[in-house]
């Protein structure tokens, strides 16, 4: 058990998922898993373990926001010896190359510039493991999943104006904006576990034809997202 999981250390398995919504956590779980055991409800941030394809994984919620997921993070690496995390989750799309229900995967992440400085020596810019990165793309291209490959701006401010947004990303580098990537990229570097994000852009950005999706779907949206990133868990796991 953890400061904020409830749960023995054997009920979470080492290959994990990652999303912010705990109603997407139950929903994934209950929709893909075989036997789905719910192992945590504390803060009713939900933690579901079940089998996939013969491999036994674990389906969780961070909550939102860099600190939620900071903390998440550190406690299932740490406390459960958790050896790979994939992000599966949400963006806003600041590019007009992409549209809504796009699946992303991400090659760097960074935070707003004033979070990294007092923060576990953070680097502004943050990136996957090469291996598994290469991993949900290969999947993704086995699949025949459709993707687009995206740098992620990392922010804590959900309702930050346009104009701020514009102000942290004017080289154009970034496409997308989330809330949680980055940090969990730089914790995995920094605690030695393996990580990677898979995004569904939810929502256009300062377009002048604005799009976003309702809830209905936004699940049938993310059915991909999840189908992907545990395909590439159980590919992951035999490839030692």
């Amino acid at each position: 058990m953890s400061r904020h999981i409830n749960t023995p250390k054997k009920k979470i398995s080492p290959y994990i998922l990652i999303s912010g919504n705990p109603e997407r956590t139950k929903w994934a779980a209950e929709t893909f898993l075989e036997n789905p055991e719910l192992v945590n409800s504390n803060r009713l941030n939900y933690i579901y373990t079940g089998i996939y394809k013969g491999l036994r994984v674990s389906l969780a919620t961070s909550g939102m926001g860099i600190p939620s997921m900071e903390i998440y993070a550190i406690e299932l690496i740490r406390e459960y010896d958790v050896q790979v995390i994939i992000r599966t989750g949400t963006a806003g799309n600041l590019s007009h190359k992409f549209d809504i229900f796009d699946l992303a995967i991400v090659q760097s992440a960074s935070f707003q510039p004033d979070f990294e400085k007092n923060n576990w020596k953070q680097n502004r810019d943050n990136f996957p493991t090469p291996e598994l990165f290469q991993k949900i793309i290969n999947v993704a291209e086995q699949t025949k999943q459709k993707i687009i490959i995206a740098d992620v701006y990392s922010s804590n401010n959900f309702y930050a104006d346009l104009k701020t947004i514009k102000e942290h990303t004017e080289n154009g580098k970034f496409s997308l904006t989330d809330m949680e990537t980055a940090v969990l990229f730089s914790i995995g570097k920094i605690l030695k576990c393996k990580t990677g994000a898979i995004l569904m852009i939810s929502d256009n950005i300062g377009f002048k034809n604005n799009k976003e999706t309702n809830f209905d779907d936004r699940v049938k949206g993310t059915e991909k997202m999840f189908k992907l990133g545990l395909n590439t868990l159980v590919a992951f796991s035999k490839k030692k």
